[in-house]
């Protein structure tokens, strides 16, 4: 798709959602798996940059457990837009094109109105959250600033900060959620679609609507993954955001026609 797509003028019709089987979510994990066997190196060359941000992300937050937290979160928020080039190599090996990182990258400015609400959006959402995540910390954790291994214990293994866990993970599920439903499905749509980044969000909140079971499955695996992936000192990190990358891909092209 050519890079004028932002030019391009806008669809009137809304596009189709489609339902899908519960463990479809294992399906687009395997195929995000095969298409990151398929382009080495350009799906790797990403998966070192994210594992890079995550090391800059730890590295200047030690000691401070609130704003650790709240950039893990923030991880989250963007990772969707940061991945636009992994959705371009896997639309490229669908289409039997070369999967090169060169072109990959030179799709971040496809749509690039929409893209920027959307980023807008997302950079919104994380700045909420930070400062959310800042009131938690003055509201309930009296301790002093410690090293994150030492927070995490701290925090989780005993009982005398037991309100602090449960509002920190009412409140930040609940905008995870929210900007999860928001943007399962968008981002993606916007590499490949002329659409607004409004619409593209609606089609995101229908996809969920329409596919509750398989969207929570899908998250818990997006959320459990990064997690591991930040717990293996950001190694794994190298393999798993490719993987989830090209999965978010193969997600979209199931879920919306």
């Amino acid at each position: 798709m050519s890079n004028s797509l932002s030019h391009i003028e806008q669809p009137t019709a809304t596009p189709e959602v489609a339902d899908v089987d519960f463990m479809q979510p294992l399906v687009w994990l395997k195929h995000g798996w095969e298409d990151l066997l398929h382009a080495s190196f350009s799906s790797l060359s990403y998966g070192v940059i994210f594992a890079l941000g995550g090391f800059l992300i730890m590295k200047f937050t030690q000691g401070h457990p609130a704003l650790f937290t709240a950039a893990i979160s923030g991880f989250f928020l963007i990772a969707p837009l940061l991945s636009t080039g992994l959705y371009d190599l896997s639309r490229r090996i669908a289409e039997d094109k070369p999967p090169t990182l060169r072109h990959s990258v030179s799709e971040w400015n496809v749509n690039g109105r929409a893209r920027f609400n959307m980023g807008a959006l997302l950079a919104l959402a994380a700045l909420a959250w930070h400062v959310i995540s800042t009131l938690l910390f003055q509201m309930f954790y009296e301790g002093e600033a410690p090293q994150i291994n030492q927070f995490v214990r701290e925090v989780l293994f005993s009982d005398e900060y037991t309100h602090f866990v449960v509002a920190y993970l009412v409140i930040g599920g609940a905008m995870a959620t929210l900007v999860f439903s928001l943007c399962v499905v968008s981002v993606p749509m916007l590499l490949d679609r002329p659409v607004s980044a409004s619409t593209a969000m609606i089609t995101s909140l229908r996809v969920v609507g329409h596919n509750l079971p398989a969207m929570a499955l899908w998250g818990a695996l997006i959320a459990g993954l990064t997690l591991l992936g930040f717990a293996t000192n950001l190694i794994g990190m190298v393999v798993i955001m490719p993987i989830l990358g090209h999965a978010t891909w193969h997600a979209y092209k199931d879920l919306v026609h």
